[in-house]
């Protein structure tokens, strides 16, 4: 029930029209995400209720008997304090008023109960006047805690660590995960002066159920900097009253993102940015470990990513922990004993990042201070270097040498002689799969340098002055390599030979030859058999990221060379039995329509680029019916099985990837035509095959800038609403958009 009413107020935070003193008032209601604010009683009431439970748990697991909180007292001496009568006697008296104003009834009601008693060990809740889990004057709850309190001893006897169906372990867990689930729904305001109480009963739970223990956690974090449920709710209601005013487009009575936004315009704002932002991953794995050493080599550069961004952060304006106190913990596990690449180097990471990057680069730390820091922390570098390692098998792998790259100074990557020959290189194999992604993780990371921070001319000029050949990875090449065969320098092409390709050419052949390897590897391996799951993830992400770097190189105007003869390569015979034609590409990425729909709309993207409209791909591609005669009046959609079968999940994902396809390509497509409106008769094919398509994507952008200059068109116009007539079977549905365009 909180859950539903929680997503319709996150679906409709409320009209455009209301005025925004309304949403401002709106906003600091108690918990804002419920829609049905009857709800809001009941969920204190529950919030409540669970803190009760979690505290009963505590006492129970911290072996603490409920009560007011006394303030602990040293033990005993023989020889009193040589405290004044009059002092002593003031003393006297204060504690007995603090007594008494904690045991007076009228302090002790639900809403301010008195605290329990605190305990060394036990949890240490901070504000004794308004904590909200008191049980202590509840007769209902002191009865729970005592029955928990014997099913909790049984468990000690038994001794039956393994039993997951244990009472009292479930009953907590059942609490936590509802509490993580109401945490969910709530903002600061709802939580903030209840914050230091949870976190107190949740670290006497932790020993017990350390997994949901840490999910609450997340949850309270999640809460304190705004990335709950409940936050997106504000997301919204602030996008609701940012829309107003703008111009609406074409036929769209809502912006919303759509596939066009995801698929193309996200992705590449995303990879010409380079922005690598650094995530903190604190996921518990569901399974306890019995070595707890294990444990450690995963969370500690967790840990140390914590601290370093703690270091920001000040309490009553002093600093909570310092860079040289972090400094001195990393140098502790250096000194532990325990393997340096996986304790010391992972602590060590988000202190160079932090040291290096982020405060070098803000002028306002520079200083002394940092500098020493600084050195301290080179040295300790140069302690480690014996164990400098370069494993590039993941997509995080491959951004940490991006990085690097980018972190370096360019003059350090000048001239560019030493990049262009770490990327024209053959690899000694290429019948491991770990080799190959190794191979050409270093090739993205050196082409990734060469396109943002190099020319062409200087690139192309060197390519040339070094006599580089495409025919390093010739598809002769590349069968030899995979069968282990040696290549023997002798049988290499000579000079002359070498130098029948243009600079440009060979730059884009060889590019292209990476294309198809990867193509080839990712449709032909088979996956648990050839390769594991993260290897043909690995693999589709180096495709993804090189379809990507060729798409920057041809969209950005500052590679006209290179982008003229990839042009000529697609355009061209295909003759060529050295290099794969376009052909073989296109058969390959065929394959993949459905497996893997974002790859194939790159490729379609680059297709574009360079003007590749073959009818026969494009058809395929948006799955055009075999007619193309405006007399029919049958529907155009994919064409679906009749079967009466049920389809399994995995013909069920294999339709949605061709829908994402068939969808994305035509807007890919759209976006084409509008920019070349002096070729009509890919318009025309638009408009007699797509027409409904059209219609049912006209939010999409490129879209309604196709529609737009259908409409300034008179005979495209024409041509469109004879297209609606005799294609779309319910008229109806789409007359309004129909004479708006006509507007």
């Amino acid at each position: 029930m909180i859950s539903a009413s929680s997503s319709k107020s996150l679906k409709t935070p409320w009209t455009p029209e209301e005025d925004s003193n309304a949403g401002a008032a709106k906003q600091e209601e108690p918990w804002p995400a419920l829609a049905g604010r009857t709800l809001v009683a009941l969920v204190e009431q529950v919030f409540s209720h669970l803190l009760k439970i979690v505290n009963i748990c505590a006492h129970v697991m911290d072996d603490v008997a409920p009560g007011p909180a006394i303030k602990a007292t040293l033990p005993s001496l023989t020889n009193p304090p040589s405290l004044s009568p009059i002092r002593r006697k003031g003393k006297e008296k204060e504690a007995a008023e603090q007594a008494s104003v904690a045991m007076s009834p009228k302090k002790s009601t639900e809403n301010s109960p008195a605290p329990r008693q605190i305990d060394a060990s036990g949890p240490t809740p901070t504000s004794k006047s308004s904590l909200l889990g008191n049980f202590y004057h509840l007769p209902s709850y002191l009865k729970l805690y005592d029955v928990l309190k014997a099913t909790h001893a049984n468990y000690k006897v038994t001794l039956d660590l393994q039993n997951t169906t244990e009472k009292f372990g479930g009953f907590l867990r059942s609490a936590l995960d509802v509490l993580s689930q109401i945490l969910e729904l709530a903002t600061l305001q709802d939580i903030g002066k209840y914050v230091e109480e949870i976190l107190g009963y949740l670290k006497s739970c932790f020993n017990r159920e350390p997994m949901m223990a840490t999910v609450c956690v997340q949850q309270l974090l999640k809460t304190l900097f705004g990335t709950n449920l409940a936050s997106q709710y504000d997301c919204l209601s602030a996008n609701s009253r940012g829309s107003q005013g703008k111009a609406q487009r074409l036929g769209s009575s809502n912006l919303r993102p759509g596939l066009y936004h995801y698929c193309f315009m996200a992705p590449y704002t995303h990879f010409t940015q380079a922005l690598a932002d650094a995530s903190l991953r604190n996921m518990v794995q569901a399974e306890q470990e019995h070595d707890t050493s294990g444990g450690s080599e995963a969370i500690i550069p967790n840990i140390f990513f914590f601290l370093v961004l703690l270091s920001y952060e000040r309490y009553h304006s002093k600093q909570i922990i310092g860079i040289p106190k972090i400094i001195q913990l990393c140098d502790g596990i250096m000194a532990s004993g325990r393997k340096a690449v996986t304790h010391a180097i992972p602590a060590l990471q988000p202190i160079v990042h932090d040291l290096f990057i982020l405060r070098g680069a803000n002028k306002a730390d520079a200083g002394k201070e940092l500098e020493t820091q600084k050195e301290v922390v080179v040295s300790m570098l140069l302690r480690l270097i014996q164990y400098h390692q370069m494993h590039i098998d993941s997509h995080e792998a491959l951004g940490v040498l991006n990085t690097l790259f980018e972190i370096l100074a360019p003059s350090a990557l000048r001239p560019v002689d030493m990049l262009l020959r770490s990327m024209f290189v053959t690899p000694s194999t290429m019948d491991s799969v770990s080799t190959v992604q190794l191979w050409i993780s270093g090739i993205l990371a050196i082409l990734r340098v060469l396109i943002s921070q190099s020319t062409e001319d200087i690139v192309l000029s060197r390519v040339q002055e070094l006599s580089f050949s495409p025919c390093l990875i010739s598809c002769a090449t590349i069968n030899r390599l995979r069968n282990s065969e040696n290549i023997n320098p002798a049988e290499e092409q000579t000079v002359e030979e070498q130098r029948k390709y243009l600079p440009e050419e060979t730059f884009a052949r060889f590019l292209l030859q990476l294309v198809g390897i990867l193509l080839e590897d990712i449709t032909t391996k088979h996956l648990n058999v050839d390769m594991n799951e993260q290897q043909h993830t690995f693999y589709c992400q180096e495709l993804g990221t090189l379809l990507m770097c060729l798409i920057h190189t041809f969209k950005s105007g500052t590679f006209r060379r290179i982008t003229a003869a990839a042009t000529k390569l697609f355009t061209g015979d295909g003759s060529s039995d050295d290099f794969y034609t376009l052909e073989s590409l296109n058969d390959l990425v065929q394959s993949m329509i459905a497996t893997h729909p974002s790859l194939v709309l790159l490729w379609c993207q680059i297709l574009l680029l360079v003007n590749y409209t073959n009818c026969s791909w494009w058809s395929e591609v948006h799955q055009t019916p075999k007619r193309h005669s405006l007399s029919s009046t049958k529907l155009l959609s994919p064409q679906i099985s009749e079967g009466n079968e049920e389809p399994d999940s995995e013909s069920k994902l294999g339709m949605c990837n061709r829908e994402i396809v068939r969808r994305g390509a035509l807007i890919l497509f759209c976006d084409y035509v509008c920019q070349n409106l002096h070729d009509s008769e890919h318009l025309t094919w638009l408009i007699v095959n797509h027409v409904q398509d059209l219609i049912s994507l006209s939010h999409e952008p490129p879209v309604q800038d196709f529609i737009s200059a259908v409409h300034r068109n008179a005979a495209a116009s024409g041509l469109f609403i004879q297209a609606i007539q005799s294609r779309c079977e319910n008229f109806t549905a789409v007359s309004s958009l129909e004479f708006r365009a006509l507007d």
